[in-house]
């Protein structure tokens, strides 16, 4: 398979498309992130075991969080990579 500008251009298009969708990922699971420690405020404090589960809900959202955003970050690396590959080829 030789190396077009189609063939760039299709792959620039499929990274930013992937890097689109897990933007959006990003976003919602941020907020997500969020709603725990929210929830927390208003919990009283004698509830011990339900402010543990809140955290750790919190950093298990915070780990999925950082593996969607470094996925996101390789998808949009890619993505220019072949937008710079496509400008030498053209």
């Amino acid at each position: 398979m030789s190396l077009t500008s189609a063939n760039l251009v299709g792959y620039l298009r499929a990274e930013f498309a992937k890097a689109s969708r897990l933007r959006v990922w990003l976003f919602i699971v941020q907020l997500a992130v969020a709603v725990p420690a929210a929830v927390s405020v208003v919990i009283p404090d004698d509830s011990k075991v339900t402010l543990y589960i809140l955290a750790i809900v919190g950093a298990a959202l915070l780990l999925v969080w950082w593996l969607l955003n470094s996925l996101y970050v390789a998808a949009q690396s890619a993505a220019q990579a072949a937008r710079r590959g496509n400008s030498s080829v053209a």
